[in-house]
């Protein structure tokens, strides 16, 4: 397992487009949670006048959540051939 959290088999590949679709309870607890980091990362700042620091904050954490969901893309095509 190559992944930062996310694991390979709570997924499948999209049908369109790029991405995953989640396919098990622990998949829809990782998006929801990495969603909730997100936004919390960007309002928290915001409501201290920090607008910035929350910008990029948010920017940063998204970032490596698409950098998690290449690894389990990649590892989903690794396992399938």
């Amino acid at each position: 397992w190559k992944g930062m959290f996310g694991r390979p088999h709570w997924f499948r590949k999209r049908e369109i487009g790029w991405g995953l679709v989640p396919i098990t309870w622990q998949a829809w607890v990782y998006g929801v949670a990495w969603y909730g980091v997100i936004v919390l990362a960007w309002l928290l700042p915001h409501l201290e006048g920090q607008g910035r620091l929350g910008f990029l904050a948010a920017a940063g954490l998204t970032l490596l959540k698409l950098v998690d969901m290449k690894l389990i893309r990649d590892q989903m095509a690794d396992s399938s051939g």
